[in-house]
């Protein structure tokens, strides 16, 4: 499940400094979906073009095995696995790709931040299995 946040006052949301900054903000549209596949250069209607923040929660199995998380992101992006931070672009900028790579296996929850400053949005994440 995806969330976008902003505060209730429509006054610009500071770049957070970690996954619980998200919670307090007022929620002001949420989307459930298999992807975050995210672009924009004007916003769907009732959310706002800049200055807000982006929260994806997912839970996933995965088979042993290494794997490589791989996002585009603008304007700042952290990826946290079972709660620690495993992917961090958290200088806002133009569109940037971060990759990094991980062992799992089992079930783990996966939390996305994207901050959004202005202008292009952009957010994709991408999971896939490394095969060496």
């Amino acid at each position: 499940r995806s969330s976008i946040v902003t505060p209730p006052s429509g006054a610009p949301v500071p770049l957070p400094s970690s996954t619980s900054a998200a919670s307090l903000q007022g929620v002001i549209a949420q989307r459930d979906t298999t992807r975050l596949d995210f672009t924009w250069y004007g916003p769907p209607k009732g959310i706002p073009s800049k200055w807000l923040l982006t929260r994806a929660e997912a839970s996933t199995t995965l088979t042993p095995g290494r794997y490589r998380i791989r996002t585009i992101a603008d304007d700042a992006v952290r990826i946290y696995l079972d709660g620690k931070l495993l992917l961090d672009g958290w200088v806002p900028g133009e569109s940037h790709v971060k990759e990094a790579e991980f062992t799992a296996t089992g079930t783990h929850q996966l939390v996305v931040l994207h901050w959004q400053k202005d202008g292009w949005y952009e957010l994709r994440v991408d999971v896939e299995r490394v095969l060496r």
